[in-house]
């Protein structure tokens, strides 16, 4: 299995919170399993440079702001089998949905609280299009919503009824993950 994890900003930057880190470490242990791209649109300064040490292959600066970059970007996705999609209401991550769909590849989806009630006051009108949209174009059997807690997964739940809703904690034990190359899918030790 090819898996390409998008998320707007990714390690090292640790001053955007706890999910970052819970996802590097989750990641750099799945690496050993699967392989597995993280694309993120961050730019490092000289100094975070220095901080990467990982088998996790990380693609910076990656942009869909022009029709080169995403023509580029919409190739590159042909490669993988799953688009593991963190955080919603990006331009970056819309695009990378996009591209998914059209290739027809499963998406996982994990907001990571950007649809809790307090969260969707801001910028309201845009939010509720982008899960409109969202809801409209999203094929419910080729995709999955990951909630971080079971209060997240009642929110997913009242905005997107109908898809399949999973938790998979920030603190998880990603040791005890194991891919299933018969199955195609992780199982519990």
């Amino acid at each position: 299995m090819r898996l390409l994890i998008v998320i707007p900003t990714f390690y090292p930057k640790l001053d955007k919170g706890g999910p970052i880190i819970s996802l590097y470490n989750q990641l750099n242990d799945l690496s050993e399993k699967v392989y597995l791209e993280v694309i993120t649109r961050q730019k490092l300064d000289k100094y975070e440079k220095f901080l990467i040490k990982s088998n996790i292959k990380i693609n910076y600066e990656i942009l869909n702001n022009n029709l080169i970059n995403f023509i580029k970007n919409y190739l590159n996705v042909r490669k993988f089998d799953v688009l593991y999609i963190n955080s919603i209401f990006s331009l970056h991550t819309i695009s990378y949905i996009l591209i998914g769909i059209l290739f027809k590849k499963k998406i996982i989806i994990s907001p990571r609280g950007s649809v809790s009630e307090s969260a969707l006051k801001k910028k309201l009108i845009l939010k509720r299009t982008i899960i409109n949209l969202i809801c409209l174009i999203i094929d419910k059997k080729k995709s999955i919503f990951l909630a971080t807690s079971i209060l997240e997964k009642n929110e997913l739940t009242k905005i997107f009824r109908n898809y399949k809703i999973e938790v998979l904690p920030n603190g998880l034990n990603h040791l005890d993950l194991h891919y299933n190359k018969k199955k195609n899918n992780f199982d519990e030790s």
